[in-house]
Parts: C-alpha cells; sequence; structure tokens
C-alpha cells in the first residue's frame, strides 16, 4: 500500500451533538477518496456507531470528556481509529430469552466495514474499522 494520500484526527468533546459534524467529516474525507454513495454511507453509520459507544460508554467524566477520530484514506482503503477514555464491556445483544433493544452497534460495524478491532487498555478503548475501496456491497439488512 502506498503512504497516506489523507490522514486527519479530530478530537470531540463527549456529546452527542458533534455526530453530525462526525458524520460530515467521514463524508467529505471518504467521497474525496473515491468511494462510493453505498460505501460512504455505510462508513457514516458504522462511524457513528462506534462514536456513540466512546460518548456513552467510553467517556468516565461524561461531558467533560473527549475522545479521539482518527481518519487515514491510502488509494485502495480507508481505515478510522475512534480512541476513547473507557474499559471496553462487550455485551450480548440478547439475554436469554429476551432480545435486548441495545448491544447491536459492534455487529453493526462488522456488518459495514471490511474489518472492525477493538483494542482494550488502562488508558482506554481503540475501535479500528477499515474498508477497501474495491470492496463488495455490504449484505442488504432485513
Amino acid at each position: 500500500m502506498n503512504a497516506p494520500s489523507y490522514r486527519k484526527n479530530w478530537i470531540f468533546s463527549s456529546k452527542g451533538s458533534c455526530l453530525s459534524t462526525i458524520r460530515a467529516l467521514v463524508e467529505d474525507a471518504a467521497s474525496n477518496c473515491g468511494f462510493t454513495v453505498q460505501d460512504v454511507n455505510a462508513m457514516k453509520v458504522a462511524v457513528s456507531e462506534a462514536c456513540a459507544n466512546a460518548i456513552e460508554h467510553g467517556s468516565p467524566k461524561g461531558e467533560a470528556d473527549t475522545f479521539q477520530l482518527e481518519l487515514t484514506c491510502d488509494t485502495d482503503e480507508i481505515t478510522i481509529r475512534v480512541r476513547d477514555n473507557g474499559l471496553f464491556k462487550r455485551k450480548k445483544a440478547a439475554e436469554g430469552n429476551q432480545l435486548s433493544t441495545r448491544g447491536r452497534g459492534t455487529y453493526l460495524m462488522m456488518a459495514l466495514m471490511d474489518s472492525v478491532s477493538v483494542e482494550e487498555s488502562a488508558s482506554g478503548t481503540t475501535v479500528s474499522m477499515s474498508r477497501s475501496i474495491n470492496s463488495s456491497e455490504p449484505a442488504p439488512t432485513r
């Protein structure tokens, strides 16, 4: 892979009001890197989920906390990282016979991106996602 043609880092306060700005930044960057409208829309949903999780679960200081968004676009792939200050807790979408109305963000990210990984450390959690410019369209949702 060639050297990154686009790399940006942003720091946001842990407030839900920043999500529309984040979606616009992802849309602008991914569009300029040559991704299709369908790819861009998939990425916007995946990044929104990761950032919403950082705000809700990765901000021990609440709205006084911050999280970081890093976006790197190479000639054939985009990589997005969301770093927060919280400890990652795996949740299940279903417990027993009861379906939860929560806990599906990671599944959405995995369905919409080519790869998703979660790195846990004492200083926080990093969600890394990537998508190839030549990847096939995500499977339709039901």
